[in-house]
């Protein structure tokens, strides 16, 4: 049994290459900047004390959900399953999922990186892996046994259903209000050991002064964040279309300051650079953050 029509975009967010596929499954026709930005992951910064490159997957996902079931898709989890968990409660999830899937709800699984599960076979389950021609995370799950994903998993399962979505507009106000929360209210949305927005910044300069600029999780973090800054600067600029001559020029300043910060973002990427001038560039991007998210304060009020 497999979903036609149900594929997976190979962003270095792979949450959204989930929802992206999820959403052009149900016959939305959302731009990819659109995704990024109404469920507001263009906005988010999220970092780990030691940059760990686990900063785009342990995080609050509360508000998250809300805004994607504006968008007109419910994302049910399924529940989380460490290693100890019991062959009887695999089954039973593999059965949940094999029943989304014969009534046509798409799945997916989060062990260490998002994929899409877009159908089954007799012997285990189909997943989508994130990028090409890389061998993990798996393309398939063995009922029972989950033995593609090692020994040390802990695995995440959600299903995703269609429902009417709320007015455009509206989906876009809920996304720069929520913009303005991982800034301003960054504790609602972290995890122990993590920060999120102003936090993730301060915890960025911090790591690298330590030692951590030349780590995997320093590339990583800073090429997920700077795809959705990227990804902001587009929504920006998508929306700007529907709004008045004013607002319209004053989204695409907003816009131009966010593809300065993902273009800085990805040149901290660069294991590579100079200790000092990673912090200088830090440093610059969070001056950035905060000129922009003044800007959404006052946009919040045109709109």
């Amino acid at each position: 049994m497999k979903l036609k029509n149900l594929k997976m975009k190979p962003f270095n967010t792979s949450l959204m290459g989930v929802i992206k596929g999820v959403s052009d499954y149900y016959g939305y026709n959302y731009s990819d900047a659109f995704i990024f930005g109404a469920t507001g992951q263009a906005f988010m910064i999220n970092i780990h004390k030691k940059l760990c490159p686990s900063g785009p997957y342990c995080w609050n996902m509360t508000k998250f959900t809300e805004l994607l079931r504006h968008m007109g898709i419910i994302m049910e989890d399924l529940g989380f399953f460490p290693p100890t968990i019991v062959k009887q409660a695999r089954g039973k999830v593999e059965a949940i999922i094999r029943s989304k899937i014969d009534n046509r709800i798409p799945c997916s699984m989060l062990n260490l990186d998002n994929q899409l599960i877009y159908g089954y076979e007799s012997e285990g389950l189909l997943c989508y892996q994130p990028w090409p021609k890389m061998k993990f995370p798996p393309a398939k799950l063995s009922y029972g046994t989950w033995e593609e994903l090692g020994e040390d998993f802990h695995v995440n399962f959600y299903s995703f259903l269609k429902i009417e979505h709320i007015h455009i507009k509206k989906i876009i106000l809920e996304s720069i209000i929520y913009a303005i929360e991982l800034f301003d209210s960054s504790e609602s949305y972290s995890w122990e050991h993590y920060g999120m927005g102003f936090d993730a910044y301060d915890n960025f300069i911090d790591a690298v002064k330590k030692g951590y600029g030349d780590s995997h999780g320093n590339w990583w973090n800073a090429k997920v964040w700077s795809e959705c800054r990227s990804m902001a600067k587009d929504y920006m600029n998508e929306i700007s279309e529907l709004y008045d001559l004013e607002t319209k020029e004053f989204m695409q300043d907003i816009a131009y300051i966010y593809e300065q910060i993902g273009n800085y973002l990805d040149k901290i990427s660069n294991r590579e650079l100079d200790v000092l001038q990673k912090v200088k560039l830090l440093e610059k991007t969070r001056e950035l953050e905060i000129e922009n998210l003044n800007n959404l304060k006052e946009l919040v009020i045109k709109l």
